[in-house]
């Protein structure tokens, strides 16, 4: 467990530095992350959580694997919807990716190679990776962003990504982070 905390407070950092590194800024905030940015980071996030969530339903071995993937997918449909709210009508416009981008299409492809209890482990691994960025992107933008659509959106989905966030650490913890 105390090996896990480390791991965990080096990703929340991670996420934050690769935030603040993201290109293609369309308003400069004051945390270096620009409203299209922060938009388009949670839109991928959003899809690769829904093609995540399917493959565990579908290949995970443990039911708490299959639950959490059933969850991703139906909180991660329910945050794009808020999302595409949040960006309408913004100025300049704000257009969000319909696909993957290479990060979380990798992701993705790795999980369909995988079976049984190393699905699982990796499933539980990119869970704790992927939902540390956005509880940071999320964090971040709520208390920074400039757009008052797009820091209402952060401010409201914060609460369920840090209960994934939760969800994936009590996982981690469990015997399926076990060799």
């Amino acid at each position: 467990m105390q090996k896990r905390i480390p791991i965990l407070a080096c990703l929340t950092l991670l996420a934050s530095a690769l935030a603040s590194s993201v290109v293609g800024q369309s308003d400069p905030d004051p945390n270096g992350v620009g409203a299209a940015a922060f938009a388009q980071n949670m839109a991928l996030d959003h899809l690769y959580d829904i093609e995540a969530g399917v493959l565990a339903s579908q290949r995970g071995t443990a039911t708490d694997i299959k639950k959490m993937g059933a969850v991703l997918v139906r909180d991660a449909a329910s945050d794009d919807r808020q999302l595409l709210l949040a960006v309408r009508g913004t100025y300049p416009r704000i257009n969000l990716p319909g696909a993957l981008d290479k990060f979380h299409q990798q992701k993705i492809d790795r999980l369909r190679t995988l079976q049984g209890r190393d699905f699982d482990r990796e499933f539980i691994m990119q869970q704790m990776e992927v939902q540390s960025a956005t509880v940071a992107n999320l964090s971040s933008y709520s208390r920074l962003g400039m757009h008052a659509n797009l820091k209402a959106y952060a401010a409201t989905t914060l609460p369920d990504a840090q209960q994934q966030l939760k969800n994936a650490s009590i996982l981690n913890a469990g015997p399926l982070a076990m060799n």
